[in-house]
């Protein structure tokens, strides 16, 4: 099954015909796709009305420098935000990652899509690429706000991805 973009803020006449084949199962947004909530609904609609079946519409909606949509959406901090938090109060940092996914799932939702690939599973060792999308460098805390990322996705009737980043190259491959 294959996940495809698109070029703009519509369906062309090729994307149209991409969403027939029987191998397409999805669509990823990216900041080029979106203008406003009522383009990127619009948008929405139109690609799950091209599509003979029912198709995945996702974005990357992460927060900090991860935010694809922005105008009319709530300006979301990065996941080491929330980890920094975490080593101060801890409760605190628990409540914020719920709150913030909570949140970026709600607004997901309502405009459309199905689906953010968050959070970042990774940690925060250093990696450009990773950078302040990690929530911390230590696995528990990692997995304390990941646990607590996911219930706030669950509440709002969204499924978690659990997004792992970190580049095969590193690893000595």
């Amino acid at each position: 099954m294959l996940m495809i973009g698109i070029e703009g803020l519509a369906l062309n006449a090729g994307e149209r015909g991409y969403l027939k084949h029987p191998s397409v199962a999805g669509v990823i947004l990216f900041a080029r796709n979106f203008s406003d909530k009522n383009q990127l609904q619009e948008l929405c609609a139109d690609i799950r009305a091209s599509a003979p079946r029912p198709q995945l519409l996702c974005v990357d909606q992460e927060g900090g420098r991860v935010q694809r949509f922005r105008a009319g959406f709530a300006k979301l901090p990065c996941l080491q935000d929330i980890g920094a938090l975490l080593h101060r109060d801890r409760q605190a940092a628990l409540d914020l990652a719920r709150q913030h996914a909570f949140l970026m799932a709600g607004e997901v939702i309502a405009a459309g899509l199905d689906l953010s690939f968050a959070p970042v599973t990774d940690l925060g060792l250093g990696n450009l690429a990773i950078g302040n999308r990690a929530f911390a460098a230590e696995p528990g805390r990692v997995a304390e706000c990941i646990t607590a990322y996911i219930e706030g996705m669950h509440l709002a009737g969204m499924a978690a991805t659990l997004e792992r980043l970190k580049v095969l190259a590193e690893q000595g491959s």
